[in-house]
């Protein structure tokens, strides 16, 4: 089903009818009281000036509707915002949920600083169209159609003075709005490339400092906050100059108004002038240009948000993981690769075409083949991080990509070129905070792995916190396929693991590795673990 923040708005409203309720009510209060107090004022100037005579009860329901509308007001912000917060919530757990249906693929192709932006800056955004947008929108027009209203039962010369000026007004609102649009654009996207810069300036610090390069990503990321600055100068322009607009018009039309009345009989009786009458339609004026500048504002908001809405809409609808695998009921393989056909776009070069490969429970397997000839892609494939076009990839019978995560580590277990470090403890890099990993399965892993010695050397034991100066490259290596085979996996995965190993370290890690490998389907990429620990050599071309 596709998704929409109007489907998730209605979610909301249905879990909350009592807030809803209570916020049309506050918004239809807001509009009557934005009338009534220059009414009530109008009639308090007329018993002076015509009647002479002072009202107190006049006053006090003057001062009493204002209160109200300030009261009134009040509530109405604090639910829009409470809705705003209960929106964008709905909006990110829908969007968790999202990423756990996402296949393996979109991780590799979506840059991650990208799914950042959208989870922070774009649902901030999105708030911002209920806190200062669509609602507040809704309660302006609400008041500008009620003042006009009031203003032709009141003065029918104030009204077609009003009726001239609206279409410029609306003009110059249009063209404001489409600019700050346009500007609110650039700068999310200029947010999201310099988000992502940050982690990538982190990930290849190393290499920046060895080639001394370091100025070379100062000026990519110094271009991205450039382009978000020129984007936010050319908003705030648009906004600095939208309120004196709107200002010196409403002053125009007073002073147009008082002068055209201080006429004849005919043009005081058209404009409907008598002291109270005037006052009330000055302060209905003003009433009548500050909802239309808070228009003005909102449809920024709803416009800058717009963009945010597009993108995270494009995120709920991305295809999700296909479930649609049948299951292989008798095999003895513990990889079975049936005609697959795959490449990574529609327009780039096909890596398989028509390929099969059948590898035996137990059996030791080693790819070798050009750089580029599809051996880490025939990887993901079997991890299920990828599908293929055509045909089919099962493990022990079952699809990998429908496998459920609490089974996935007891059917396989991959060991990279570099350990994946995460904050935490040693226990946690191994157990990835999995309750069904108990400390006997980690330190029976961490003997298979040759680091029990090691780690029960620190005063912590598993509950040292791990950094990168605790351990050599070949001990984490160590650590990694402690945390591939801690669960019994029956399938090891094994990518170049040894490409970035001294000979010595080397030695280490192929020992850990032959324990680790026991009664167990190994495939690797790397030929030097072929030839160490023997096997089936099968070429990928």
């Amino acid at each position: 089903m596709k998704h929409s923040l109007i489907k998730t708005c209605m979610q909301c409203i249905r879990r909350h009818p009592l807030t809803a309720i209570i916020l049309l009510a506050l918004m239809a209060a807001a509009i009557f009281l934005a009338v009534i107090p220059p009414l009530i004022l109008a009639s308090f100037i007329d018993d002076l000036t015509i009647d002479q005579t002072f009202r107190m009860r006049t006053v006090l329901l003057y001062f009493g509707s204002i209160a109200a509308a300030g009261i009134c007001e009040a509530g109405k912000n604090a639910l829009i915002a409470d809705f705003g917060q209960k929106i964008t919530h709905a909006l990110r757990t829908e969007m968790s949920e999202k990423l756990n249906t996402l296949p393996s693929s979109h991780y590799v192709s979506m840059a991650s600083g990208e799914t950042v932006s959208l989870f922070t800056n774009d649902i901030d955004t999105i708030a911002s169209l209920f806190d200062e947008g669509i609602i507040s929108m809704i309660v302006d027009l609400g008041t500008l159609i009620s003042i006009l209203a009031v203003i032709l039962m009141k003065s029918k010369g104030l009204f077609l003075l009003l009726l001239i000026l609206l279409p410029f007004l609306y003009f110059v609102t249009r063209t404001i709005q489409k600019k700050m649009y346009r500007a609110n654009l650039a700068n999310r996207r200029a947010v999201a490339k310099s988000t992502q810069l940050i982690p990538e300036t982190i990930h290849n610090i190393l290499t920046l400092r060895i080639y001394q390069k370091q100025k070379w990503m100062e000026k990519k990321y110094d271009q991205t906050i450039g382009e978000s600055f020129a984007a936010v100068n050319q908003a705030n322009f648009c906004d600095a100059i939208y309120s004196p607009i709107i200002l010196t018009t409403s002053a125009c039309a007073v002073a147009v108004m008082m002068c055209l009345s201080a006429g004849n009989e005919a043009a005081r009786s058209f404009f409907g002038m008598s002291a109270g009458t005037a006052v009330a339609l000055i302060a209905y004026i003003s009433s009548v240009f500050a909802p239309l500048e808070s228009i003005g504002m909102e449809i920024q908001n709803i416009q800058s948000a717009a963009a945010s809405i597009s993108r995270v809409e494009t995120f709920l609808n991305l295809p999700e993981k296909n479930e649609q695998c049948a299951l292989i009921d008798h095999t003895d393989n513990a990889v079975d690769i049936n005609h697959i056909y795959f490449r990574y776009a529609p327009d780039e070069k096909e890596i398989f075409h028509d390929y099969s490969l059948h590898i035996k429970q137990g059996a030791m397997v080693t790819f070798v083949g050009r750089t580029g000839a599809g051996k880490s892609t025939l990887f993901k494939l079997i991890l299920g991080m990828y599908q293929p076009e055509q045909g089919s990839v099962h493990i022990f019978g079952q699809c990998p990509y429908d496998i459920s995560e609490e089974k996935k580590r007891t059917v396989y277990g991959a060991v990279e070129q570099e350990f994946r470090m995460i904050h935490g403890t040693i226990r946690q890099q191994i157990t990835l905070d999995n309750p069904a990993v108990s400390d006997e399965m980690v330190w029976h892993a961490l003997t298979t792995a040759q680091l029990k010695d090691t780690i029960s050397s620190f005063p912590d034991g598993l509950d040292t916190i791990c950094t990168a100066e605790i351990f050599s490259q070949g001990q984490f290596q160590l650590l990694s396929i402690a945390r591939a085979i801690v669960c019994d996996p029956k399938l090891l995965l094994l990518d170049e693991i040894t490409a970035n190993l001294d000979a010595n370290t080397e030695q280490i890690v192929f020992q850990a590795l032959k324990e680790a490998s026991k009664d167990r389907t190994v495939i690797s990429i790397s030929h030097r673990l072929y030839q160490a620990n023997g096997g089936t050599e099968i070429e990928i071309s």
